[in-house]
């Protein structure tokens, strides 16, 4: 009992330094000009989980209107963030929906995202209709804005599509969001997914749990399932993105260059993804020298999963 008491205590006292930091960039942002919506954590708490929320998240994550990135760059520099892991240090270039900062000696990360995930739209077109769905939150004295309870039930889905079962916090969102709204809710939030043609991630996700795939199925939503969103709902090992994007590669000289980059990322990448490679200039060298025996034992699983998610899409 005491145990499961400093439990709550620990995660009720992250949750106050993440809301606070998100409306310190909250206000910050909004002191220039440029709009942002709050997404998970807070958001999330408001509508799925209620006055019980009891979970512990660790980060801030905003959307705001791809014009306004450069802009909103420029605002965490000036508060002391750095960008942690830059798109072109993907191994792979995979497209990515986020950036992701950090300030040192913060414990809380940020990401600012230009997008939602599984969204096939522009991403300023996609920012122009989920503006339409939200309203306003105070929090830590900051009126933030954040998503309605529709397309909270279309960002949870879709979440869920990006992290398959390999996260069990978004698995837990996912049911006690199935859980929490009515029918009318996810079928709001299947029309919004039409609109910002995210149907085959909404779908996918939602069939990650018993319940959401009856759902689907009286949704009638199409089971069509692109191999990027069937890859994803698997939690594929590591690697398997890179691994497709060598053999998708157009000629030689491509997949020589991509298979270098996947031996040898860059160190921005290295110290994001690996603890090792964040201990001094040693663990960095370290980690790049154990970097072929980690990619080698992630192969064969890697290649299961793409052959997996390749059967699986249509």
């Amino acid at each position: 009992m005491p145990q499961a008491r400093g439990t709550r205590l620990r995660a009720a006292a992250r949750r106050l330094v993440v809301d606070r930091t998100t409306a310190e960039l909250v206000a910050a942002l909004g002191a220039v000009g440029i709009e942002s919506i709050v997404l998970k954590g807070p958001s999330f708490g408001h509508w799925i989980y209620g006055e019980h929320d009891q979970r512990q998240y660790a980060d801030s994550d905003l959307l705001v209107a791809p014009g306004d990135m450069d802009a909103a760059r420029a605002v965490l520099i000036g508060l002391g963030f750095d960008e942690v892991l830059r798109e072109a240090d993907n191994p792979d270039r995979r497209q990515v929906h986020a950036q992701a900062w950090a300030r040192r000696g913060h414990p809380v990360p940020v990401d600012l995202h230009r997008t939602l995930h599984g969204a096939r739209i522009p991403a300023g077109e996609a920012w122009t209709v989920l503006r339409r769905h939200t309203r306003t939150l105070r929090i830590d004295r900051v009126d933030a804005t954040i998503f309605d309870r529709d397309a909270t039930a279309l960002h949870v889905a879709l979440h869920a599509a990006q992290h398959g079962r390999g996260e069990p916090h978004v698995q837990r969102d996912l049911a006690a969001a199935l859980e929490r709204f009515d029918r009318d809710t996810w079928e709001a939030a299947a029309e919004l997914a039409e609109r910002l043609r995210a149907t085959p991630a909404f779908a996918a996700g939602l069939r990650l749990h018993a319940r959401g795939k009856a759902l689907a199925a009286e949704l009638r939503l199409s089971e069509d399932r692109p191999f990027d969103v069937a890859l994803l709902a698997l939690t594929p090992a590591r690697g398997a993105h890179s691994i497709h994007a060598v053999a998708t590669a157009g000629g030689a000289r491509r997949k020589l260059t991509l298979l270098l980059r996947l031996l040898v990322p860059a160190v921005a990448f290295m110290r994001h993804t690996s603890p090792l490679a964040r201990r001094g200039r040693l663990g960095l060298v370290a980690a790049y020298l154990s970097r072929p025996f980690v990619l080698a034992y992630a192969f064969v699983p890697a290649v299961r999963a793409l052959r997996q998610a390749s059967r699986q899409s249509r």
